[in-house]
């Protein structure tokens, strides 16, 4: 088939009738209706389970803004919500997060991973976070 060919006959044609004549001596709309209803209850019924991924959460330090990936175990559901729903957003201030003078970015300031994946923890109840990756440093727009 030539490309000129192939042109005509897959987007000068109506795509969607071509595949109804195709498949449909095979396939009722109502047997697709059920496949699909089911698909979507075994969707439902598998967000009940209890699973662990990997979450970005963006976490507000004193205005600078910076996104640390935890790895966090909660239910599909509750997964779900913070990814798509939910603003996870976390408020914290220096202080909070026991940051220290960075000695890698000028003008940085280091925040110790263990403090901020508790106040992660505690701010997000509904999600058990297990553990934090790299940390970047946070760099403030001025000095308080």
């Amino acid at each position: 088939m030539h490309r000129r060919e192939f042109f005509r006959y897959f987007v000068m044609m109506n795509f969607p009738e071509s595949i109804k004549r195709r498949f449909g001596r095979y396939f009722s709309g109502a047997a697709l209706v059920c496949l699909s209803l089911s698909f979507v209850l075994w969707y439902i019924t598998k967000l009940g389970y209890t699973y662990t991924a990997d979450l970005s959460i963006p976490v507000e330090v004193d205005g600078a803004r910076i996104k640390v990936t935890c790895l966090v175990e909660a239910t599909g559901y509750r997964l779900f919500a913070h990814r798509y729903l939910i603003d996870n957003t976390v408020d914290v201030t220096l202080e909070e997060v026991h940051a220290t003078p960075s000695l890698v970015t000028r003008g940085g300031y280091s925040i110790d991973p263990f403090t901020l994946q508790n106040i992660i923890s505690l701010r997000n109840g509904d999600l058990k976070v297990i553990s934090l990756e790299d940390v970047p440093d946070v760099v403030l727009n001025s000095e308080k």
